[in-house]
């Protein structure tokens, strides 16, 4: 898989080199192994990476609760 595929953006830019990382390694996982029957998650370390810089750099928290928030005054129970 060439390193020039395209790929959106992350959450945030500084993420966005990890989640290109992720995603080549996915789809070589995907594609050499699951699609083998070989079950083992090659990834998994680069998603936690991943996923903690998107948390850090959007404060993921906070945005659902303020998605909530906003929820509840559109959306009275």
């Amino acid at each position: 898989m060439p390193d020039t595929e395209p790929s959106l953006p992350s959450l945030d830019d500084k993420c966005t080199d990890l989640k290109r990382k992720y995603g080549k390694c996915f789809n070589k996982w995907y594609t050499e192994k699951l699609l083998n029957g070989v079950f083992e998650d090659d990834c998994r370390d680069l998603f936690t990476e991943y996923r903690q810089c998107c948390a850090e750099a959007k404060n993921i928290p906070a945005l659902i609760e303020d998605a909530k928030a906003i929820e509840k005054m559109y959306l009275p129970e």
